[in-house]
């Protein structure tokens, strides 16, 4: 005999790999405070129950106007059991906003969740990558550290990122960079000849909760703001398929 067990949910969570994009599969543990969680066949973890909102699970033709879309928020926090990924901290406002005629449909899109590797995860061939070493005006490891790898041409867009673990340590990958690129030998000069390189100039930064507090919340991290301290290293050459080291200290006091 087969039940049937109909319910709304509130919203889902999609974890995704932080270098690829691509979603993860494998088996993740996923909580928070007043809120029940439920894995989907796609990977996803669909919000089930939350505290204060138990009129939207039944309502089925159109949910509550009560509370109002995104009013209450709701932190949690994912975990991989197999050790693949570092942990992460995250938030989302509920309830989702849901209003077709407009074409809002966000309860339907899950909310994606970058999870930065562990570093011991294998890397491409082609990819540059950074190991970065982390510690405390004390010279003791810092755990959670926000690490991303920016172009020195001044390009906002970041090309890689990861989180520290207990050892202070983050391994950034950095895909796509290329194997060769033309460059001006003497930038003050119009009709001076184009060399060619293989090296990409980057800036190392690294930033930190100054209460250390763990999981990190990595958007919360990248967007800065009081109580976190950051460092940086300018000028770091990276080349497709090399791994350099750098070692970077925040004053957490």
């Amino acid at each position: 005999m087969v039940e049937r067990v109909d319910r709304r949910i509130m919203a889902a969570i999609r974890a995704v790999d932080a270098v690829t994009g691509a979603a993860i599969q494998g088996l993740l543990n996923i909580r928070g405070p007043g809120l029940a969680f439920q894995r989907t066949r796609s990977g996803a973890y669909a919000i089930v129950e939350a505290e204060g909102l138990e009129g939207h699970i039944a309502a089925f033709d159109a949910p509550p106007t009560t509370p109002v879309s995104e009013s209450r928020s709701f932190a949690f926090e994912i975990e991989d059991p197999a050790g693949r990924y570092l942990p992460a901290a995250g938030s989302i406002r509920l309830p989702r906003r849901w209003d077709p005629a407009n074409d809002v449909r966000d309860l339907m899109v899950p909310i994606e969740v970058s999870l930065p590797p562990s570093a011991a995860r294998d890397l491409s061939p082609s990819w540059a990558s950074v190991m970065a070493h982390v510690v405390d005006q004390d010279g003791q490891p810092v755990r959670g550290a926000l690490v991303e790898v920016l172009p020195t041409s001044g390009d906002a867009a970041r090309l890689g990122w990861s989180i520290t673990n207990n050892r202070g340590q983050a391994l950034v990958a950095v895909p796509g960079l290329p194997s060769l690129r033309e460059v001006e030998n003497d930038p003050t000069r119009t009709d001076d000849d184009q060399v060619v390189t293989a090296e990409t100039a980057t800036d190392i930064r690294a930033q930190a909760y100054a209460d250390r507090r763990w999981p990190v919340d990595p958007v919360d991290l990248a967007a800065g703001g009081a109580g976190i301290r950051m460092t940086s290293e300018t000028g770091v050459q990276l080349t497709a398929g090399r791994m350099v080291s750098v070692a970077l200290t925040i004053d957490l006091s």
